[in-house]
């Protein structure tokens, strides 16, 4: 129905979206979580994630710092050039 409200009203919006994992470190190192979540992305794909600080205060601050650490990392980059993704606006993927 959103989809369909933005079509309709000529809106720019993703195209695809992953990301969603269990916050939780038991979930493993999110550098592995996040090579998934790239794959079959193109054109406008949005991935959910919220960095931060592993001294933030929320209960699942440690994954949060996790994200942080590997969005800082080569190793983000070097993921998103084996799937010949880059980090772009949304408004820098239109025609």
């Amino acid at each position: 129905a959103l989809g369909r409200r933005f079509a309709q009203a000529a809106a720019p919006m993703n195209d695809g979206f992953s990301g969603i994992y269990g916050l939780s470190p038991a979930d493993g190192e999110y550098g592995a979580l996040f090579e998934p979540f790239l794959a079959g992305a193109s054109g406008r794909h949005l991935i959910l994630c919220h960095p931060g600080t592993a001294d933030d205060t929320v209960t699942h601050a440690d994954v949060r710092g996790g994200e942080y650490a590997f969005f800082k990392s080569p190793a983000f980059q070097a993921a998103l050039t084996r799937h010949d993704l880059s980090v772009k606006r949304l408004t820098e993927t239109l025609p």
